[in-house]
């Protein structure tokens, strides 16, 4: 029963997500990939969680399910979305390789198991899988972790090598958790940074339901952080810093230099 589940839910999400490869095919430079393989993560989270979730009420109607089984059943979707995704990730860390003139081989993380075992455990803590609510951001989380593992990796093998490495992030506003507060904790880590503050000050972590994009550059690339989302305000135009000091009761003193 449980392979049957599985192959269910692994052939629906290959003829689901199919549509979603053009967003990278048509992006032409290496941010616009990066922006397009985020695109890519969040929309196959979705179409994971969602095939997942039918296809296990419609097997277990009660939304009672075996710990072992419901662990066996997550694992092999989370793995199957990861092998989808991450050959896209790879792709577009090749671009950023080619424009910034590095010779490197892009670094594609294994599929953390650990973290999909986990996640196993946290769904089977409810009684029934109708009661766990957060399967829907947990899955788009782990989809997005596929780019920002690989992101802090070469990240990580660029700085190793020399060269002088800023990671970006920028808070997208209010992100997947659609609250109507902006996101302090993610106001935090927005910004301009070297490797070892980003990996220090947690810019590479994400919350559930976080919407924030995150790559980087090498210094033979230049990066335009004057749109009111780098660390400091007075590259923005007043108008943008306005908008974005609006979302949030936010103290430009407490941005890192």
């Amino acid at each position: 029963m449980v392979d049957e589940i599985i192959n269910g839910i692994t052939s629906e999400y290959d003829k689901k997500v199919e549509r979603f490869k053009g967003f990278s095919e048509a992006a032409k430079t290496h941010v616009q990939q990066m922006k397009a393989v985020k695109k890519i993560a969040e929309q196959t989270g979705l179409s994971n969680a969602e095939i997942y979730l039918r296809h296990l009420i419609d097997a277990y109607p009660d939304g009672i399910i075996p710990p072992d089984e419901l662990k066996a059943i997550t694992i092999a979707t989370l793995k199957h979305n990861y092998d989808h995704v991450s050959p896209i990730v790879e792709a577009a860390q090749q671009t950023l390789n080619k424009e910034a003139g590095v010779g490197l081989k892009p670094v594609v993380p294994d599929f953390d198991i650990s973290k999909a075992e986990s996640l196993a455990r946290d769904i089977a803590k409810y009684d029934t899988i109708l009661d766990d609510g957060n399967i829907t951001k947990q899955f788009v989380n782990d989809s997005l972790e596929i780019l920002d593992r690989s992101i802090q990796a070469n990240a990580q093998a660029h700085d190793n090598a020399g060269l002088d490495v800023r990671v970006i992030r920028i808070y997208d506003g209010v992100g997947l958790h659609r609250r109507t507060q902006a996101c302090e904790w993610c106001m935090e880590r927005a910004g301009n940074w070297t490797y070892q503050d980003a990996r220090s000050n947690g810019v590479f972590e994400r919350h559930d339901g976080c919407g924030c994009e995150i790559y980087y550059e090498t210094n033979k690339k230049s990066w335009d952080y004057s749109k009111g989302y780098g660390n400091n305000w007075r590259d923005a135009t007043q108008e943008e810093t306005d908008v974005i000091k609006k979302r949030i009761n936010y103290d430009p003193s407490k941005k890192k230099g």
